[in-house]
């Protein structure tokens, strides 16, 4: 029997599941769809600079949909729960924002226009998902249900991976786009139903304004410093994880000059999930029992110093030995990094 306040397993994974969507659409659009969309697009030359500014403008307005959409979900009267109507409100953007590269002919407007899309809305959603870890999960679970949306990151982009490579190979980019938005708002959808009984707005929730929701982002409550600094160094982190992310085909065409780089960087990708997956959901459950903290130290070094090594490898299976290694480190920082947080909130 569970002790009074703790939640069943079953609950912390379906609870998660928005996590395998938002991981669906993040790893495979960026890893495969956008650079094979610019490289359509863009003279050779040009293609690093271009898939570059798309990404980084397209990200930084998904950055400020996050953060806002988390306190504004703070702030929430609706009748229809707290977290929930952001939720379910960028999946169901996420459908409409991918059309204009689904539909429309190749251009660095409808590419530019869906990929900034897909990001408001995906990041709309995950602001108001990331507080239920702090929400409804009792502390002393809070690294199982970590574990949970480690798993469900990395086998929604084992999925995304495997599904769209294979699309987008049979020259069927649309589909791919739609299955992308598609998985999206079920992921959404599943997470929503489960919280249902528990996400309330707060009783004493202000109203939610503009000018309120930038004033409590601007604002530094006394004792937050921890957690800036947290937020401040899983910057760093995910920066580098996301950029390997945009440029790995490049990388591989460029300086490995491997033969069919689309076929090496999925397998890259299904073995960097694999490795990932079991660190996730084991050093997750672990990190109930350890200091967090430590971890993600340890985790986070050892990651920075294999990327160092990437530069060095004469052959793509030695690439995949250090890829391995990378994957180990970065699954365990998966598995700990948003219990961590939920604790310092």
């Amino acid at each position: 029997r569970r002790a009074p306040g703790t939640r069943s397993p079953r609950f912390l994974a379906t609870m998660a599941v928005f996590s395998l969507g938002v991981s669906f659409v993040w790893v495979s659009y960026s890893a495969i769809i956008l650079p094979v969309q610019v490289q359509a697009i863009t003279p050779p030359e040009r293609q690093g600079l271009v898939l570059g500014a798309v990404a980084g403008l397209s990200v930084l307005c998904g950055i400020v949909a996050n953060i806002l959409s988390g306190v504004f979900s703070d702030r929430s009267r609706s009748r229809w729960g707290r977290r929930r109507p952001l939720l379910l409100a960028g999946g169901l953007l996420a459908l409409p924002a991918i059309l204009p590269a689904a539909l429309l002919p190749p251009s660095l407007a409808s590419v530019f226009a869906s990929y900034l899309g897909i990001q408001v809305a995906t990041n709309l959603a995950a602001g108001a998902y990331q507080p239920l870890l702090a929400d409804l999960v009792p502390g002393d679970q809070r690294g199982m249900a970590a574990g949970f949306i480690g798993l469900y990151t990395l086998l929604g982009a084992a999925l995304g991976f495997g599904a769209v490579t294979l699309l987008v190979n049979a020259g069927q980019m649309a589909l791919a786009l739609l299955a992308l938005g598609s998985v999206f708002l079920g992921g959404a959808c599943v997470t929503a139903w489960t919280i249902r009984r528990d996400d309330r707005p707060l009783p004493i929730a202000g109203a939610a304004t503009l000018g309120q929701a930038l004033r409590d982002v601007a604002r530094l409550r006394p004792g937050s410093q921890g957690f800036l600094w947290f937020t401040l160094a899983m910057l760093l982190v995910n920066t580098s994880v996301a950029s390997f992310q945009y440029f790995g085909l490049y990388y591989l065409q460029t300086v490995l000059e491997v033969a069919n780089p689309l076929t090496a960087l999925q397998a890259t990708g299904l073995l960097n999930l694999l490795v990932s997956m079991v660190a996730a959901i084991t050093i997750g459950i672990l990190s109930d029992r350890l200091n967090r903290r430590n971890l993600i130290a340890v985790a986070s070094a050892l990651a920075g110093l294999t990327v160092l090594s990437f530069p060095f490898a004469p052959a793509f299976a030695i690439f995949l030995v250090q890829a391995g290694a990378y994957a180990l480190t970065t699954g365990a920082i998966l598995g700990t990094g948003r219990a961590l947080a939920a604790g310092l909130v």
